[in-house]
């Protein structure tokens, strides 16, 4: 129906008192406080806050959308059947009377005399007084809101975005109630001034309202001629208005943007549905588009779910401060899998340096993360996962984050552990110079210590011997082998360095580990005990390098470390060898097994 038809229905019946006697619209609140979905898990979303739905592609991301705004607008008793969501559980804030209250600001009172209502300009479908008053009938946990939904929960899909900002026709009386977004810019300068300054932050851009003509709508830049009073329109000003172009003539992503901050700015709705807020903006302007949105959710009060696929919007959400809640969405053979990492837990994650500076936030975004120590080993791996065959899936579905060394591990493992993150560790087999870090590694991993200890301490209890202390004798010698090279250089800072190195290099017992791998270990129990392990810890998704250490996986490479080796590594193309695909495919298997 044209904006101009519904205007047709609309007659000069005011909205009665007696609906708003005593009501408070700032009283009025309803919000979703429990998810629950087919799976009998249960989600609880933030109040004014942002529930962002991420997985891998095709996890079901839009249609967790869907079946919510389904399951909200349709009666209880519709043949529609969600596939994802089960029940929603709503609560009330307000009275009656509040309800109205806050109907009357953010609708408009319209129709015939004997078909009177609220109506949004999203889906001009008329809410009577009649449906409300039945809705409150149902208590502070209404159960079906179905017949006025359309007043409370906007669908910020992009046709919806991209329509909001398409210029409207004029009221026909300057009391007529709003009917659009645009006309509670023409209504409200504070709203107006938000709204400009948001797509300046965003964009860069200022923004005109035009207020004069038989359209509304809001133009790109600002007329070089200061706007005149409504009552001295001049023909300059005209002019200059016409030059500058408008809103609806921009890109998608400015006009997408846009799209869903009018209604949020005007709080026209309590719940949002968007689905890629991010869609065709570039990553620092998704950023952006994030932190404002969490950041207008917060303070309107609004609850927002968002389907993202972008690490930048996520980021920029966290940067609000805003209450962000993450539901990952898996997809395997048993159907979709939901995981909710509550927004207490995602504000405790994102305090932490590892979250924040790292790619360890993609991993949301795949369906599996393999950690490694450096850049260097992600890129070998990435590319041995790349030209391996027989694959069920593909290598851009895995994510490759390093950690930093072997210390980083823990931080990295616990953070994608807590969004439910299938995740693989991949190390050299010196890692198990720490049984507490073994210990955690497995435990975090949902294995039992008590199924690994033995063979864990039965397979290195070889290298498990002190370094002998050196004679006085040999420190001497150590200090005049490094003295001797330049007898005429000062002693400096320097060289006191490389005498304290001198003496305390001594080759580790677990240096033959990390140089013969799985070949270093003496005596039958003891090799059974360390394969017995390495199955172990494979199967809970802790693949370590049976060669010793990743640089053994390309014989061919001269280089031994260093950026040097990787840089080699790839121009030889090492990752095809024999040893390297060998690896690869317990790491395959291992990834499998997560799932």
């Amino acid at each position: 129906m044209s904006m101009g038809a519904h205007r047709q229905k609309k007659i000069a019946v005011p909205l009665p008192e007696d609906l708003l006697q005593g009501g408070d619209a700032s009283n009025f609140d309803i919000f979703i406080s429990e998810l629950v979905t087919k799976g009998g898990k249960s989600v609880t979303p933030p109040r004014g806050g942002v529930t962002v739905i991420v997985g891998g592609n095709n996890a079901g991301k839009s249609t967790f959308l869907r079946d919510v705004w389904t399951t909200l607008s349709r009666p209880t008793h519709s043949v529609y059947k969600p596939l994802l969501v089960e029940k929603i559980n709503l609560v009330r804030e307000g009275g009656q009377s509040d309800f109205f209250c806050w109907c009357a600001e953010h609708a408009v009172w319209s129709g015939v005399k004997s078909n009177l209502g609220f109506v949004t300009h999203e889906s001009h479908v008329r809410v009577t007084t009649g449906e409300i008053k039945k809705v409150c009938t149902q208590g502070k946990t209404p159960t079906d809101i179905s017949r006025i939904a359309s007043l409370l929960v906007q669908r910020g899909d992009l046709h919806n975005r991209l329509g909001v900002v398409a210029a409207v026709d004029q009221r026909d009386k300057l009391d007529d109630p709003p009917e659009h977004p645009l006309h509670r810019l023409q209504d409200d300068p504070a709203l107006l001034k938000t709204v400009q300054s948001l797509c300046e932050r965003v964009f860069r851009q200022k923004l005109t309202l035009e207020r004069i003509g038989r359209r509304t709508q809001l133009r790109v830049g600002e007329t070089r001629v200061p706007p005149p009073t409504v009552d001295a329109i001049t023909p300059e000003y005209v002019k200059s208005l016409d030059e500058l172009d408008p809103l609806d003539t921009q890109g998608d992503g400015m006009k997408s943007l846009l799209g869903l901050l009018l209604p949020l700015v005007s709080a026209s709705c309590r719940i949002m549905l968007i689905d890629e807020p991010e869609a065709f903006l570039h990553p620092p302007q998704a950023k952006i588009a994030g932190t404002v949105l969490g950041e207008l959710a917060a303070d309107r009060g609004i609850q927002i779910f968002a389907a993202t696929h972008d690490r930048n919007f996520l980021v920029g959400l966290l940067e609000s401060q805003a209450p962000v809640a993450v539901v990952r969405l898996d997809r395997s053979e048993d159907g979709t899998v939901v995981h909710q990492l509550d927004h207490q837990l995602v504000r405790e994650l994102w305090n932490e340096p590892v979250l924040r500076y790292s790619s360890v936030l993609d991993g949301l975004f795949h369906r599996a993360v393999v950690l490694a120590e450096s850049d260097g080993d992600c890129r070998f791996y990435a590319a041995s996962l790349d030209a391996f065959s027989g694959l069920e899936f593909s290598p851009g579905d895995i994510q490759f984050t390093p950690v930093g060394g072997k210390d980083g591990f823990a931080r990295v493992l616990k953070a994608l552990r807590s969004v439910s993150v299938p995740t693989v560790i991949v190390a050299d087999l010196d890692v198990l110079n720490d049984e507490r870090r073994t210990r955690f590694f497995v435990e975090m991993l949902g294995g039992d210590w008590n199924d690994v200890g033995d063979d864990y301490r039965r397979a290195v209890q070889q290298f498990r011997v002190p370094r002998t202390s050196k004679s006085r004798s040999q420190v001497l010698e150590l200090v005049r082998g490094v003295l001797e090279q330049d007898m005429e250089k000062r002693y400096d800072k320097e060289t006191e360095g490389i005498i304290q190195a001198a003496i305390r290099a001594e080759k580790s017992p677990w240096q033959d580990l990390k140089d013969y791998g799985v070949r270093a270990v003496r005596g039958g129990l003891a090799t059974s005990a360390l394969e017995r392990l390495l199955i172990k810890l494979e199967t809970l998704g802790a693949v370590l390098v049976r060669e010793g250490e990743l640089e053994r996986l390309a014989p061919d490479v001269q280089s031994r470390k260093g950026p040097e080796w990787i840089v080699e590594a790839l121009q030889h193309q090492s990752y095809l060898g024999d040893l390297a695909q060998q690896h690869i495919s317990v790491l395959v298997r291992a990834i499998r097994q997560q799932w």
